[in-house]
């Protein structure tokens, strides 16, 4: 048993596959990465390192009487409060936009 362990870490080691890392970067229209002021939140809220090939998940939530729009550089698919990124190939953005119900953004 341990020659086969051993065996197979060392062509793991030479021969195995490096899995490539990349950064997904969520933030709000309004308020930066915390989304403070952005009438709506994204969980997570800080960036996240997703392997080359996989998807991710966000939380987007806006506030009542509020909706949401999800913009970026990552692409994907906004499904309730649901948001999933396209197949991550390199580092990108997701951008929560909260519109307020009269099209109207106050920014204090």
């Amino acid at each position: 048993m341990k020659k086969i362990f051993l065996i197979f870490f060392v062509i793991n080691l030479f021969f195995g596959v490096k899995v490539e890392a990349f950064t997904v970067t969520p933030s709000c229209l309004i308020g930066g990465s915390s989304c403070v002021g952005a009438n709506g939140s994204i969980d997570p809220n800080i960036p996240v390192e997703v392997s080359n090939g996989d998807t991710t998940i966000f939380t987007v939530t806006p506030n009542i009487n509020y909706s949401t729009l999800v913009v970026g550089t990552c692409g994907g698919n906004l499904v309730g409060t649901t948001y999933t990124t396209n197949i991550i190939t390199n580092d990108c953005t997701v951008i929560a936009i909260f519109p307020s119900p009269t099209g109207i953004i106050i920014q204090y």
